[in-house]
């Protein structure tokens, strides 16, 4: 009985720190984007 429970909880461990990492990348990508984007619009506009 414990040794499942503690397997659940190591595998719980593992998957919380895959998702916080999967998370910070993906909150990392979205501002690097966000930035490009508006980049790109302000350099649009300047020509324009």
């Amino acid at each position: 009985m414990w040794g499942e429970n503690l397997e659940l909880l190591g595998f719980l461990v593992v998957a919380g720190g895959c998702l916080k990492k999967g998370l910070g990348v993906l909150s990392l990508l979205g501002v690097s984007c966000k930035n490009l984007i508006q980049t790109g619009f302000g350099r649009g506009r300047l020509k324009g």
